[in-house]
């Protein structure tokens, strides 16, 4: 009987435990589809005396939460209750700080906690209780190393002052074409930053500013400036100087380009210590002239930008132009040709000129002269480059022709060179004689006139024989000499006819007075 009671007791307890089992599936979805975990958050982490605790989250919808505040010892200190709305936000000013360290509320690290009361999930957080404490005071700026820097440079700048704060920031006022990289804190006295300056950057004063992380900043009026460009342009590795095209008096130079901060402007040739050229800052070559065969030289490239910085470390090589070839010469003859008369003299200028090589002597010599003429040389010998002049003298026995002479040149070493001149030699034309005189025409001779005897006159003194007018016939035109002189016959002949007749009636004195007499009345 009793067993039977028992398997009936046991048998109860089995279906309450299958009804239990059946049923809770049922509830414990429901329970944990409302429950969800919560969060925390607090407005600030740091807290200062009399502040307030302002504290959030997120929970179930409707769930009621309780907030708990422990000290830095964990001893509970504040409790408040909060119930979430319908999307599960809460919000909850659980306490203010006292106004100082107190035993219970000492300063440091205190904990936040979020329990629901539904789900029993919880959530913490901490915060800091602090003192108040001064403000600090701004920063102060003293001084800047280097004060000035020129465009396009890349330096380090340190700036000296106090109260430099960790996380500090460096700018400058105006900033256009300033950059700092970089800001490296290294006492409250000392900041150093990183510091690029564009080639286009402003010339002129700059402010400088330095900020604390807290918001204080200070200031250096016209603490730092921009200069104009002052690096000079510098050689990459591998830079070389190359000569081409060697001759022997000149050669082509090229170089690689250089850099500058800014940009290359131009590059200076230098030839030795003297300076042959200045070319563009785009041209990287260059022509030297004007040099001597076989000697070394040495030339340099240095480079400058527009603010007329110059390098001093550009390269440079050692060139030889060509050896000089062998001694050599040319002759020619001003003018080739030329004609003169037998008797006459002509000159030729013949110019010995170097080609190449060093001067060395040259000797003169003639081929072909004319016979019966004489040739002289103004210079026999001489250093090219010469001129001598070359005078043929001819005679009147020197026959008319054309004769071919050769001006030779030689230089005792061997080398001869030679240049021709043409003379021709004529005849000169007959001397012209003055043309014959005009036959002369017999002129009719009158009769002889009769006179009747005359007693003679007394003697006179013989008088001097006037001028006749034949005398003043230098005044006669030339045409009328023979007509004088035939009628000077003519009278000369009458008058002898005349002695002849009368000499036995009239003594020599009358017939010579008579003849005068005529004469004069002729």
């Amino acid at each position: 009987m009793s067993s039977l009671c028992f398997s009936q007791k046991n048998r109860a307890w089995l279906n309450a435990l299958i009804i239990i089992f059946l049923v809770l599936p049922l509830i414990l979805p429901i329970e944990l589809a409302d429950a969800q975990v919560a969060t925390i958050k607090t407005d600030k982490s740091r807290y200062k005396p009399g502040e307030v605790l302002n504290v959030s989250g997120q929970s179930s919808a409707n769930d009621d939460l309780l907030i708990q505040v422990f000290n830095p010892r964990g001893l509970f200190v504040a409790i408040s209750q909060v119930r979430a709305d319908g999307q599960g936000n809460y919000q909850s000013n659980v306490m203010r700080f006292p106004p100082a360290n107190t035993t219970s509320f000492s300063f440091g690290n205190y904990t936040v906690k979020t329990t629901s009361a539904n789900s029993g999930a919880s959530a913490s957080t901490i915060v800091i209780f602090q003192p108040i404490t001064a403000a600090a005071p701004p920063p102060s700026i003293t001084g800047v190393d280097p004060a000035s820097v020129g465009q396009g440079e890349n330096i380090q700048l340190t700036i000296s002052g106090r109260d430099f704060a960790q996380g500090a920031t460096v700018s400058f006022s105006p900033s256009t074409g300033l950059t700092v990289s970089s800001t490296m804190f290294v006492d409250p006295g000392t900041i150093r930053i990183s510091l690029s300056i564009a080639p286009s950057a402003p010339i002129g004063p700059r402010d400088v500013r330095i900020t604390n992380p807290d918001g204080a900043s200070g200031t250096l009026a016209a603490g730092f400036s921009i200069t104009p460009d002052r690096i000079a342009p510098n050689w990459p590795a591998g830079n070389a100087l190359t000569a081409f095209s060697i001759s022997q008096t000149g050669l082509t130079l090229t170089w690689t380009a250089a850099a500058d901060n800014v940009g290359v402007t131009g590059y200076r040739v230098y030839q030795g210590s003297t300076l042959l050229a200045t070319v563009g800052g785009d041209v990287l070559t260059y022509t030297v002239t004007g040099l001597t065969s076989g000697t070394q030289y040495s030339f340099k490239v240095e480079a400058g930008d527009a603010t007329n910085n110059w390098s001093t470390n550009g390269p440079s090589t050692t060139v030889t132009t060509l050896a000089p070839p062998a001694f050599d010469f040319a002759m020619s003859a001003i003018p080739v040709s030329g004609t003169i008369q037998q008797g006459q003299t002509a000159t030729f200028a013949i110019n010995i000129a170097l080609t190449t090589g060093a001067s060395r002597p040259v000797e003169l010599d003639l081929g072909g002269r004319p016979p019966g003429a004489t040739t002289m040389f103004s210079s026999t010998s001489g250093m090219p480059t010469f001129i001598s002049t070359l005078t043929i003298t001819t005679s009147s026995t020197t026959p008319a022709g054309t004769y071919r002479m050769t001006v030779f040149g030689y230089n005792p070493s061997g080398i001869g060179r030679n240049t021709t001149v043409t003379l021709t030699v004529t005849i000169p034309p007959p001397a012209q004689q003055p043309p014959p005189a005009p036959p002369q025409q017999p002129v009719p001779v009158p009769p002889p006139v009769a006179q009747q005897p005359q007693e003679p006159p007394p003697p006179k003194e013989p008088e001097q024989p006037s001028a006749l007018p034949i005398a003043e016939t230098s005044e006669v035109q030339p045409y009328l000499l023979p007509i004088v002189a035939v009628v000077v016959v003519v009278g000369a002949i009458l008058g002898l006819l005349l002695y002849r007749r009368r000499m036995n009636r009239v003594d020599w004195d009358k017939v010579y007075g008579a003849k005068n007499e005529k004469v004069q009345i002729r």
